[in-house]
């Protein structure tokens, strides 16, 4: 028997901007141990070529409409 999962709207909320920088750094900082700004200037030098092969750096890409 499959269970459900009721959703309920309470589940999410939108975050500042503040609070979305915060849980980027936040990201960053747990996967690859540097700050946000380093890894958003390594990712603009082209530093991440084989991204789609990191899956850290995969999820972090995921997080990228919340602070640019």
């Amino acid at each position: 028997m499959a269970t459900v999962l009721k959703e309920q709207e309470d589940d999410i909320r939108e975050l500042g901007e503040a609070e979305a920088r915060d849980f980027f750094e936040a990201a960053v900082q747990k996967r690859l141990k540097i700050s946000a700004t380093e890894f958003l200037q390594k990712l603009d030098a082209g530093e991440f070529k084989d991204r789609t092969e990191d899956p850290k750096i995969m999820r972090l890409l995921s997080l990228l409409p919340m602070v640019r």
